[in-house]
């Protein structure tokens, strides 16, 4: 489909891999990349893109049976806390949904820019908990291999200078290519489902 096509992910780490290239700090960049090349950097690489692979589900779900008897520590989910937070996992998650919301809604035409603006900033508010769970649930899920110690570890890389460098400039260009992605695809996709209504307070999402 026209609409799919904006998404697919050789388009998309294209808008990522030019507007990232206008961001580049050398010494931060560097001092990140020699992050990500250490044993434990390829190792978080490797387990995030692991957890992320197609067909996870059945492994997700045993696990999380498994957390009803083996519940993590308060000193782990401390660093979790932490990690999402100086990660931005959880606003860069609501940022890409509201942004493919936000192009949809526009694209139909049946409200305001304005009170589609109302409308976000009220489901993001009401959403953010619940994303910060998934995003939780997601973290545990993808690290659960790395100690305490090493989870330590990571958290002080992604809350140091060139992590926060480095995370902000990965959210903020995927946001951005995400949401051009979505404003292409935006009018046909409004076509397609042939929107009705405006934008419900109760929205899903926000539940």
């Amino acid at each position: 489909a026209v609409d799919a096509a904006h998404f697919e992910p050789g388009a998309l780490y294209g808008r990522v891999r030019e507007a990232f290239a206008g961001r580049a700090e050398p010494v931060q960049l560097e001092r990140a990349l020699a992050w990500f090349r250490s044993p434990l950097g390829q190792r978080v690489v490797a387990l995030e893109v692991t957890a992320a692979l197609p067909g996870r589900d059945e492994a997700l779900g045993a696990f999380l049976g498994r957390l009803e008897a083996e519940r993590p520590s308060p000193e782990r989910l401390a660093l979790l806390d932490r990690l999402d937070a100086a990660g931005l996992a959880t606003e860069t998650s609501l940022d890409i949904t509201l942004a493919i919301l936000r192009s949809l809604v526009n694209a139909s035409g049946l409200m305001a820019p304005a009170e589609v603006e109302s409308r976000l900033t009220d489901i993001r508010a009401r959403a953010r908990e619940r994303m910060r769970q998934a995003s939780l649930i997601g973290m545990l899920f993808a690290y659960q291999s790395l100690t305490d110690g090493e989870l330590a570890e990571l958290t002080a890389f992604v809350e140091s200078d060139a992590g926060q460098w480095f995370v902000n400039a990965v959210s903020d260009v995927v946001v951005r290519a995400v949401g051009r992605a979505a404003e292409q695809a935006a009018p046909e996709l409004a076509r397609s489902t042939r929107w009705e209504g405006p934008l419900p307070r109760d929205s899903r999402l926000a539940e």
